[in-house]
This record gives C-alpha cells, sequence and structure tokens, in this order.
C-alpha cells in the first residue's frame, strides 16, 4: 500500500509582457525645437529696423560699439560682428547667425568690421592736418566752421564736432586726444569752440 503523498503542482503563471514604448528617433528633416528661438527672432529682427533706421539717419550702417543713443544696438551691432568673424573662420559662433541673417544685414550695407566711437579714438597728424586745411577750405567758401551734418561734408562736420568734444574733455581734465598744439592751430584760425559737439546730431 503506497502511503506518499501526491504532491499536487501548483499552476505557472504567466508573466504579463510589458510592452516598452519605442524611442522615435529624429528624422532628418525634424530639428529640436530651440528655447526662446521665438523671442531670439523678435528680437534680432526689432534690432534690424534700428540698423536701418541708423543708416536712414547717417548714410551709413558704420554703428559704433558704444552708441551713446542706443547703448544695447552698439552691444548688439559687436555681437553680429564676433559672430560673422567666428563664421568666416570656421567656428561656431556664440549666437544664433544664419546665412539669411547675414544676407538681411549685407542688404542694408552693414559695416562687418569693428567701428571705434570717433570721439574716443586719436587721430594721426596726416589725417588731423588733411582734415584741418578742408575745414580751412570750407571757411573761406562759406564764412563759418558750422558744418551742417546733413551737406555733402558730413565727414568734415563729424571732424569738427569732435574737436570741439575732445578739447571739452581737455577743459574739464579728462583724457583726451587733442593735444595743446592741435587747440592752438584751431583757435588761431578762429575756430568756435561753442559749436555743436554731438556727432549724431
Amino acid at each position: 500500500m503506497v502511503t506518499g503523498k501526491i504532491e499536487k503542482k501548483s499552476p505557472v503563471k504567466k508573466a504579463n509582457s510589458v510592452k516598452t514604448p519605442e524611442k522615435k528617433s529624429l528624422t532628418t528633416t525634424e530639428k529640436p525645437r530651440e528655447s526662446g528661438s521665438k523671442s531670439n527672432r523678435k528680437t534680432w529682427n526689432a534690432r534690424l529696423e534700428e540698423c536701418k533706421e541708423f543708416k536712414e539717419k547717417f548714410g551709413h550702417c558704420k554703428i559704433p560699439t558704444a552708441y551713446k543713443d542706443n547703448y544695447s544696438l552698439g552691444v548688439w551691432t559687436q555681437e553680429q560682428r564676433r559672430n560673422f568673424k567666428l563664421v568666416k573662420q570656421g567656428m561656431k559662433p556664440r549666437g544664433t547667425l544664419s546665412d539669411e541673417r547675414i544676407e538681411k544685414l549685407d542688404e542694408i550695407g552693414f559695416h562687418w568690421g569693428f567701428t571705434p566711437d570717433p570721439n574716443l579714438s586719436a587721430e594721426s597728424d596726416a589725417s588731423w592736418d588733411a582734415n584741418f586745411k578742408k575745414l580751412q577750405e570750407y571757411k573761406d567758401s562759406f564764412g563759418t566752421f558750422d558744418v551742417p551734418m546733413e551737406s555733402g561734408s558730413s565727414a568734415l562736420a563729424k571732424w569738427a564736432r569732435v574737436q570741439r568734444f575732445q578739447h571739452n574733455l581737455r577743459k574739464t581734465k579728462r583724457k583726451t586726444h587733442i593735444t595743446k598744439e592741435r587747440v592752438t592751430q584751431l583757435t588761431q584760425i578762429g575756430f568756435n569752440w561753442d559749436g555743436p559737439r554731438k556727432i549724431d546730431e
């Protein structure tokens, strides 16, 4: 007589297979969205319009990096020039400067070289002497040293204003690039130091 107990095997439960979602890979036509890209485009286009306004006012796009009337625009143009230089060197720019943006800036004659503020820049003797002679000739022709900015001699008008600006720095004992000899030369021909000093008005 068999007395051993027959062990009952418990049914093996099949483990539910959990399907892991497939990761979607980006195709060549899909690009990750840039954070703040819409805001960036809006700001960039607004600066471009300011460049156009500057050109309409002054006739060129050589915006100084230290543009006093719009400091933010000066900083922005400096950044565009820096990024452009990196692109030309085959390096990655710090910001977004696409071929389309470069083309838009080229269309308005944007100046890609750094433009120092003429009020803060030293001038060579040869350049200063040449402008001094032009100023004398203008005085002989029109009887005044007040060269209007909107005239065909806007570069000379700007130069005369820079001399006044530099002279004012000298009078207030601040750093200046105009020498005592240059002040004397202008004073001897009757140059009016009290005329307009700002190059952007």
